[in-house]
């Protein structure tokens, strides 16, 4: 999986910024999930290639949609009564806030595995909510959000500091199996 340049072009290459040198090879930060998930079916199904725009603007939108989900369970479950003004004014946070629309503008290689992780990273938070709150099926979540985290770090791999967060649900029931 290293990329196909010669040991010495260092400095004289521009996207070998990123790239981390090896036994003199060199490898990209991040993993190949976001065009698996992207451009790979894309290419198969249209014979063309995708726009990397259109792949940003794919999986920011997907990743937008999923934390949407998530607001609006944790919004009717613990503020059931919060104003209308305040909802939306967290609709917009939550569309712009994090800085994902900004990839969408000028996207590169480097945008689609940004989007990628996001979109994992935002399955991931839903699926331990739905761990942690539903009666149906939790570890059927809890596995669905080890999947979402685990293409995250294929994404990139600093989301592996994220990974501890799926002990959540496993300490919550032990706790509550344990009290009185």
């Amino acid at each position: 999986l290293h990329m196909k340049v010669a040991p010495d072009a260092s400095g004289q290459l521009p996207y070998l910024m990123d790239a981390s040198r090896y036994h003199g090879k060199y490898y990209m930060y991040f993993g190949i999930v976001p065009a698996v998930l992207t451009l790979l079916p894309c290419s198969f199904l249209t014979g063309h290639d995708m726009p990397l725009n259109l792949a940003t603007l794919l999986l920011v939108a997907g990743g937008f949609l999923l934390n949407l989900r998530l607001y609006d369970l944790a919004r009717r479950r613990y503020f059931p009564d919060c104003p209308k003004v305040v909802e939306a004014c967290s609709v917009v946070l939550l569309a712009f806030g994090s800085g994902t629309p900004i990839l969408v503008f000028d996207a590169w290689f480097y945008e689609v595995a940004l989007a990628g992780g996001y979109l994992c990273i935002s399955a991931m938070l839903l699926a331990l909510y739905q761990a942690i709150h539903s009666q149906h099926r939790p570890a059927v979540w809890l596995a669905c959000a080890s999947a979402a985290a685990g293409l995250a770090v294929g994404c990139r791999p600093t989301y592996f500091l994220a990974l501890p967060v799926l002990l959540v649900p496993l300490v919550m029931r032990r706790s509550a199996s344990n009290s009185p």
